[in-house]
């Protein structure tokens, strides 16, 4: 595992990013930076809603805004927590500049309600402090909640909400009286390696199975493809960083960040051996392009898939973006001549 994802602690320098990958993930690398850089006042900050759940997208999320945080603030945070072990007196006892991170993904709004309540419980906890919120897509479905989180947003004097496209930059910039910014996602900042013993003749469709599926699944010939979900085994889906929140944070930093590596992996080994992806998980896209491993992204139930790629990643070697299975192979069979 240490081989293929290198200590988010110590980044690596630019100029290996540089050898390693295309100018384009260069350039994103860049832009999250500089979308980030203003919000670091020093050595002190906190980084919440650690995702204590086997999801290996929000992991690389986590572990791409480690890497980004340790590099401009040069240390660890002084304070991660789930939204299990979360406690508002433990973050009023950090220094009144610290700062407040909270962790990105697709679930800002109703689409997974713990996460958003959460996010909104923490507004009012820190309303004296800066709060950023990671890169994200909205998605309401409900108008109470979005009422809901129009007021707990609009109580905040010192909110920054980060989003990763543009419809959800135009609807926060419409909807919340915030400051708003374009990001890329942050799992764009991990340097991966791509596992050794692929097949080059073997595609792999990584599906959705859960509500964010847009059916991708239904029209595929499982008895011909090669197909799976993220695993979620009951062991594998255990919240465990609440249960050693006794522990100084310091170490509460490395087991967090030692779960998001082994759950990452656990996830990527599910296509490690392919030559070829096709996926609507937006992190298998994501992934698979910081492999070098030729991809095509589908589209998810909500739009966020073909949002990120348009924003982001559509000019990025190896990707491509399509509506069915029968065009994503085509599409597929293009790159892999190219």
């Amino acid at each position: 595992m240490s081989e293929q994802i290198r200590d988010v602690a110590k980044p690596t320098p630019n100029r290996e990013d540089k050898c390693r990958f295309p100018t384009e993930i260069g350039d994103l690398r860049k832009k999250i930076e500089a979308a980030l850089r203003p919000h670091v006042a020093g050595p002190s900050y906190a980084l919440l809603d650690f995702p204590d759940y086997f999801n290996p997208g929000d992991c690389a999320i986590w572990l791409g805004e480690r890497r980004i945080l340790s590099r401009l603030a040069e240390s660890a945070p002084s304070l991660v927590a789930s939204i299990l072990s979360y406690n508002r007196y433990t973050l009023k006892a950090l220094p009144a500049s610290a700062p407040v991170f909270l962790q990105g993904g697709g679930n800002f709004g109703d689409l997974w309600p713990q996460h958003q309540l959460f996010r909104e419980r923490l507004f009012a906890d820190a309303a004296e402090r800066r709060v950023v919120v990671l890169t994200q897509s909205i998605m309401f479905r409900s108008p109470r909640a979005l009422e809901r989180a129009r007021r707990a947003v609009g109580s905040h004097p010192h909110l920054t909400l980060l989003v990763r496209d543009l419809d959800s930059f135009s609807f926060a910039r419409s909807q919340f009286d915030c400051a708003s910014e374009l990001c890329p996602d942050f799992a764009l900042a991990l340097d991966l390696r791509r596992p050794q013993g692929w097949d080059r003749n073997s595609v792999f469709f990584l599906l959705r199975s859960d509500q964010e599926s847009a059916g991708v699944a239904n029209h595929l010939d499982r008895g011909h493809w090669r197909c799976a979900d993220w695993p979620t085994p009951h062991f594998l889906r255990r919240a465990w960083i609440h249960r050693a929140g006794l522990l100084p944070q310091r170490a509460q930093v490395r087991i967090a960040d030692s779960l998001s590596r082994w759950r990452l992996m656990k996830g990527i080994n599910v296509f490690a051996g392919a030559g070829a992806v096709i996926t609507d998980r937006l992190h298998g896209h994501v992934l698979c392009t910081l492999m070098g491993i030729p991809n095509v992204l589908m589209p998810d139930a909500h739009g966020k898939n073909r949002g990120l790629y348009e924003t982001w990643t559509q000019h990025i070697p190896g990707c491509a973006f399509a509506e069915t299975p029968t065009q994503a192979l085509a599409k597929l069979d293009e790159l892999v001549r190219a």
